[in-house]
């Protein structure tokens, strides 16, 4: 992970390490959000406090896609966090870590664009954190978009060597501390 603000590198958040080793619940073999459809992904983002609006469609590397916006709740990613902290056994100090450092977020905006068939085809997010440090408050966002692409092709996905990581309960004490 490479951010920086104002010609300073935060990457002494996370020792320079660029893999944040982050804890997933799954159940029933499924990450699905809201069944197999985008529509029923959408919809109960929708019901939870999100706001989700179309943004027509797009050309995604040579494949047309309907684009959506999603602009997340702070009451929705708190939720969302203490649920999942409840769900993963995490403790308290790790969930009051976690709703701090949404707190200290600026709004987030993600953009997802499916295809004909309901295939994510791009998704980007921005994000932004307003850091305390000292006395000082600084502030950064940065934007990722992930394409994706060989629907139905082989993949083989290895985990990263640990001295590679940082463990997301540590990711959040440097967000925390700002140092």
């Amino acid at each position: 992970m490479s951010v920086s603000s104002g010609g300073q590198d935060y990457s002494r958040l996370t020792g320079g390490r660029e893999w944040i080793q982050a804890p997933v619940h799954q159940q029933g073999g499924s990450a699905n959000l809201g069944g197999a459809s985008p529509a029923s992904s959408l919809a109960v983002l929708k019901q939870h406090g999100n706001t989700v609006r179309t943004l027509g469609t797009k050309v995604v590397d040579g494949v047309t896609c309907t684009g959506y916006s999603v602009t997340p709740s702070r009451q929705a990613m708190i939720a969302a966090a203490k649920d999942e902290s409840a769900k993963l056994g995490l403790s308290g100090a790790s969930e009051s870590e976690a709703v701090q450092a949404i707190g200290s977020m600026l709004q987030p905006k993600i953009t997802v664009c499916f295809d004909a068939q309901g295939l994510l085809r791009q998704m980007s997010m921005r994000l932004g954190m307003q850091l305390q440090a000292g006395s000082s408050k600084d502030a950064f966002d940065a934007t990722m978009v992930m394409n994706f692409t060989n629907y139905g092709t082989p993949v083989r996905i290895s985990a990263p060597p640990p001295s590679d990581t940082i463990s997301y309960s540590s990711f959040l004490k440097g967000l925390g501390s700002g140092s």
